[in-house]
Protein backbone atom coordinates (compact mmCIF):
# COMPACT_ATOMS: atom_id res chain seq x y z
CA UNK A 1 0.00 0.00 0.00
CA UNK A 2 1.33 3.42 -1.12
CA UNK A 3 0.09 6.39 0.84
CA UNK A 4 1.31 9.68 -0.88
CA UNK A 5 0.50 11.88 2.09
CA UNK A 6 -0.17 11.95 5.94
CA UNK A 7 -3.91 12.95 5.46
CA UNK A 8 -5.01 9.71 4.12
CA UNK A 9 -4.22 8.48 7.11
CA UNK A 10 -5.88 10.75 9.63
CA UNK A 11 -9.48 11.19 10.56
CA UNK A 12 -10.61 14.89 10.30
CA UNK A 13 -11.18 16.59 13.88
CA UNK A 14 -14.50 17.69 14.75
CA UNK A 15 -14.99 20.96 16.72
CA UNK A 16 -15.59 20.87 20.56
CA UNK A 17 -19.12 21.06 21.54
CA UNK A 18 -19.35 23.84 24.20
CA UNK A 19 -22.47 25.03 26.17
CA UNK A 20 -21.19 28.80 27.27
CA UNK A 21 -21.80 30.01 30.10
CA UNK A 22 -22.71 33.83 30.89
CA UNK A 23 -20.38 35.55 32.59
CA UNK A 24 -21.09 39.18 33.91
CA UNK A 25 -18.84 42.06 32.68
CA UNK A 26 -17.48 42.41 36.36
CA UNK A 27 -16.50 39.11 36.74
CA UNK A 28 -15.05 39.15 32.56
CA UNK A 29 -13.08 42.46 34.22
CA UNK A 30 -11.68 40.46 36.86
CA UNK A 31 -9.91 38.39 34.16
CA UNK A 32 -8.01 41.32 32.44
CA UNK A 33 -4.47 42.28 32.67
CA UNK A 34 -1.05 40.67 31.80
CA UNK A 35 0.29 37.94 32.78
CA UNK A 36 3.25 36.15 32.29
CA UNK A 37 5.22 31.95 32.04
CA UNK A 38 8.25 31.03 32.36
CA UNK A 39 8.18 29.27 29.52
CA UNK A 40 7.13 31.87 27.31
CA UNK A 41 8.43 35.34 26.81
CA UNK A 42 6.18 36.93 25.02
CA UNK A 43 3.20 39.04 27.92
CA UNK A 44 -0.35 37.31 27.37
CA UNK A 45 -2.98 40.10 27.62
CA UNK A 46 -6.18 39.94 28.77
CA UNK A 47 -9.00 42.44 27.86
CA UNK A 48 -13.06 42.48 27.58
CA UNK A 49 -14.54 43.86 24.70
CA UNK A 50 -18.36 43.84 24.18
CA UNK A 51 -18.67 41.48 26.78
CA UNK A 52 -16.05 38.92 25.56
CA UNK A 53 -12.95 37.97 27.41
CA UNK A 54 -9.83 38.06 24.44
CA UNK A 55 -6.65 36.86 24.77
CA UNK A 56 -3.50 38.28 22.34
CA UNK A 57 0.42 37.58 22.19
CA UNK A 58 2.34 41.17 23.32
CA UNK A 59 1.39 43.76 21.01
CA UNK A 60 0.54 41.52 18.36
CA UNK A 61 -2.85 42.75 16.51
CA UNK A 62 -5.23 39.79 16.69
CA UNK A 63 -7.51 39.20 19.42
CA UNK A 64 -8.94 35.79 20.18
CA UNK A 65 -12.09 35.04 22.16
CA UNK A 66 -12.14 32.89 25.10
CA UNK A 67 -15.08 31.18 25.50
CA UNK A 68 -16.26 30.34 29.11
CA UNK A 69 -17.27 26.97 29.89
CA UNK A 70 -17.91 27.65 34.21
CA UNK A 71 -16.88 28.97 36.57
CA UNK A 72 -12.83 30.00 36.57
CA UNK A 73 -12.99 27.95 32.87
CA UNK A 74 -12.67 29.02 29.76
CA UNK A 75 -12.06 27.37 26.12
CA UNK A 76 -9.91 28.29 23.57
CA UNK A 77 -10.86 27.24 20.08
CA UNK A 78 -8.02 28.34 18.32
CA UNK A 79 -5.51 25.90 20.10
CA UNK A 80 -8.58 23.23 21.81
CA UNK A 81 -6.65 24.67 24.97
CA UNK A 82 -8.84 24.49 28.46
CA UNK A 83 -8.21 27.75 30.54
CA UNK A 84 -8.48 27.75 34.25
CA UNK A 85 -8.23 30.84 36.59
CA UNK A 86 -7.10 29.70 40.18
CA UNK A 87 -7.99 32.06 42.85
CA UNK A 88 -6.83 32.23 46.68
CA UNK A 89 -8.64 34.17 49.24
CA UNK A 90 -10.84 35.45 46.28
CA UNK A 91 -8.12 36.44 44.24
CA UNK A 92 -6.81 35.32 40.75
CA UNK A 93 -3.21 34.02 41.67
CA UNK A 94 -2.63 31.57 38.27
CA UNK A 95 -4.23 31.05 34.67
CA UNK A 96 -3.59 27.49 34.09
CA UNK A 97 -3.63 26.57 30.19
CA UNK A 98 -3.54 22.78 29.18
CA UNK A 99 -3.97 21.93 25.54
CA UNK A 100 -5.08 18.74 24.34
CA UNK A 101 -1.35 17.09 24.68
CA UNK A 102 1.40 17.90 26.91
CA UNK A 103 2.13 19.51 30.03
CA UNK A 104 -0.46 22.50 31.65
CA UNK A 105 1.77 25.90 31.58
CA UNK A 106 1.33 27.90 34.34
CA UNK A 107 0.41 32.11 33.97
CA UNK A 108 0.97 34.36 36.71
CA UNK A 109 -0.58 38.03 36.49
CA UNK A 110 1.56 40.75 36.25
CA UNK A 111 0.19 42.60 38.74
CA UNK A 112 -1.92 40.58 41.22
CA UNK A 113 -5.42 40.67 41.12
Amino acid sequence: MHVDSYAEFRAPSRPVELKPESVGAATLAEYAGGYRAREVPVQQNLSVQNGQLYMQWGGYPLLRILTPTAKDEFFFRYEYARVRFEREKGKIVRMVWQWPEGEPMMFTPIRPR
